[in-house]
C-alpha cells in the first residue's frame, strides 16, 4: 500500500499539480478533479487564485514570490537583543 500513495503523491507534484499551475484559472478546477474533491482542492484553488490576482506565480514560473526571508529571524533577533539589555 505505501507504494500506491507514494505512486499517487508522485503522480500529483510531477503531473497534475504543475499542469494545474499551467492551465488557465477557468480549467483547474477540472484539472484538479483528477486527485480529487473537497476542501484540499478548495485550499489549492483559492491559493492559485490568490497568487493569479497578486501578479505572482508559482511552480516553474520565472516571476519571484515576495521575499519574507529573515522577517521571523529579525523579530527574533530583536526580542534577544531586548532580552540582553534588561540585563
Amino acid at each position: 500500500m505505501n507504494d500506491q500513495v507514494i505512486a499517487r503523491y508522485r503522480y500529483f507534484l510531477t503531473t497534475v499539480y504543475p499542469a494545474a499551475w499551467a492551465a488557465s484559472p477557468a480549467t483547474r478546477k477540472a484539472i484538479l478533479a483528477d486527485i480529487g474533491t473537497g476542501e484540499f482542492v478548495a485550499a489549492l484553488l483559492r491559493q492559485m487564485s490568490a497568487n493569479d490576482a497578486a501578479g505572482q506565480g508559482t511552480y516553474g514560473s520565472d516571476q519571484p514570490l515576495p521575499a519574507r526571508v529573515g522577517s521571523r529571524d529579525t523579530a527574533q533577533s530583536d526580542g534577544i537583543r531586548h532580552m540582553q539589555r534588561e540585563r
